[in-house]
């Protein structure tokens, strides 16, 4: 498998598809081989361990604490977390940046200890931030592809499955 140009290390069913050191600001989720996560800037020693791990931008809750930037910016977002069981939880706001539809990071983290998560981070937004459910019909809502109100689907570079 060629490696794609990504700026976060990547492994998918075991296989590292991506090696890219972890840049500062980063955090990672990762599904280890017996069943548990680990959370945060994961060391390479243990990739072996990995099933699947992806990359995402800040802490959004920690320990049951949401993180408060104090930012404003209303976008679209995508967030994965971990709660108290080990369960694990996604949120995936729709919306549009210049329409300010959406969440800002401080809504988004405040959704996920309502979800009940313990540990959360936000993955990327914008226009990337989409659900698909087979069993309702494929994509949901109205995601964006030129930011603007208006709904309309676009590649992107990442994926993240659970079935």
């Amino acid at each position: 498998m060629k490696s794609p140009d990504c700026i976060t290390p990547v492994i998918s069913n075991g296989v590292l598809v991506s090696n890219h050191t972890l840049s500062t600001g980063y955090q990672c989720m990762a599904m280890m081989k017996n069943g548990s996560w680990i959370l945060g800037n994961i060391s390479t020693s243990l990739y072996q361990n990995i099933v699947n791990l992806f990359c995402g931008f800040e802490w959004l809750v920690v320990d049951g604490v949401t993180l408060s930037d104090g930012s404003t910016f209303i976008a679209p977002r995508t967030t994965f977390g971990i709660d108290s069981e080990g369960a694990m939880l996604s949120l995936v706001a729709e919306g549009s940046e210049t329409a300010k539809i959406g969440l800002t990071l401080d809504q988004t983290a405040k959704w996920m200890v309502e979800l009940g998560a313990r540990w959360a981070i936000n993955l990327d937004g914008g226009g990337s931030s989409n659900s698909w459910l087979e069993e309702n019909g494929g994509v949901q809502g109205c995601p964006t592809c030129i930011d603007t109100p208006c709904c309309c689907s676009r590649g992107v570079t990442t994926i993240s499955c659970v079935y």
